[in-house]
């Protein structure tokens, strides 16, 4: 199954928008906020890297994300 990616376009759109948890994945629960603090270009297209502050760890935990995960788990808040 093909990577949906970011284009450069929607990741320089995306970069600092605020995002919100549609669904619990990676130790984060739903509705939890935070916003898209990067991306990278690993082929094919952009990923982009959320960075979720969680009360019960000391440091944002960062997740990168691919666009069709974007679009099945996140809303923009």
């Amino acid at each position: 199954m093909e990577r949906v990616r970011f284009t450069k376009e929607e990741t320089k759109e995306n970069v600092r928008r605020r995002i919100k948890a549609l669904a619990e994945f990676a130790g984060v629960s739903i509705g939890t906020t935070r916003q898209i603090v990067e991306a990278d270009e690993p082929s094919g297209g952009y990923d982009v890297a959320v960075e979720w502050d969680l009360t019960r760890r000391a440091k944002p935990l960062q997740d990168w994300v691919t666009k069709a995960e974007y679009e099945t788990r996140l809303l923009e808040a």
